[in-house]
This record gives structure tokens, C-alpha cells and sequence, in this order.
């Protein structure tokens, strides 16, 4: 603790705590750029190819960061109804807005490239390179 009296960072922790507060404060984090809900049916060999898929495509067109969830539509039906979702395996790209949708397979770059509205190696959601 210094002598200044100013905030300090706990080494290994995701807060800042000013000096004698009892509450930590959150740190501010830079979200993930892109965000996307991927609906399977079960963790068939089928969905964790897709997840797969996903993680590959991400890591090579979307290096400003990303995060996706994925629901089987099986254990969750409410929430498959609420986003509409009438086949799987169903991606939904929830930002950068507008929301966008590719449903089925997601090996192939180019269908994936286009129904995401995503250009090749794109930095920052928006703007191509």
C-alpha cells in the first residue's frame, strides 16, 4: 500500500480496491468484439465438429476478440423458441448489431464469411482491412 493513499491492483484478481474500501470495484474490461449463441442438438460429435468450426473461423477472421455460448435446444426449448430457431445447428450473431443468423454447417469459410457479414481478417467489427 502506498503512501499517495490511490487505488491498487491485487496481483492475480479481476478487481481494483481503493485503500479502505470494503467493496472491490470491477476492473474495466474490453469486451469481445463479436458475440455469437450457437444452438446444437446435444454434444454429438456433430456439434462439438461445429463448435469446432466456430472456434477455427473466429480465430482466423476475427482476431479484435469474440465470445460464444452455445445452448442445446434439447435441454433448453424455451429459449430456442424465443430466438426462433427452427434448425440446428443454428449460429446467431448477437454483435455488432444487426443480428444475423447461418444455420448448418460451418466448415465452409466463404458461406460462413457471408452469412455473418464478416470480410476476411476484419479487425474491428464494421470495418474491413
Amino acid at each position: 500500500m502506498g503512501a499517495t493513499g490511490g487505488a491498487r491492483k491485487q496481483e492475480g484478481s479481476e478487481h481494483v480496491k481503493p485503500t479502505g474500501s470494503a467493496r472491490p470495484l470491477p476492473v474495466a474490461r474490453k469486451p469481445a468484439s463479436w458475440c455469437f449463441r450457437l444452438y446444437v442438438a446435444d454434444l454429438t460429435s456433430r456439434a462439438m465438429q461445429t463448435m469446432k468450426d466456430l472456434d477455427e473461423f473466429c480465430r482466423a477472421h476475427l482476431p479484435a476478440g469474440y465470445h460464444f455460448k452455445v445452448v442445446d435446444a434439447l435441454k433448453h426449448p424455451r429459449q430456442a423458441r424465443a430466438d426462433q430457431i427452427v434448425a440446428l445447428p443454428t449460429l446467431i450473431r448477437l454483435s455488432p448489431a444487426p443480428t444475423r443468423r447461418v444455420i448448418g454447417d460451418l466448415s465452409d469459410t466463404a458461406k460462413v464469411l457471408a452469412g455473418l457479414d464478416v470480410r476476411p481478417n476484419e479487425k474491428e467489427p464494421g470495418r474491413g482491412t
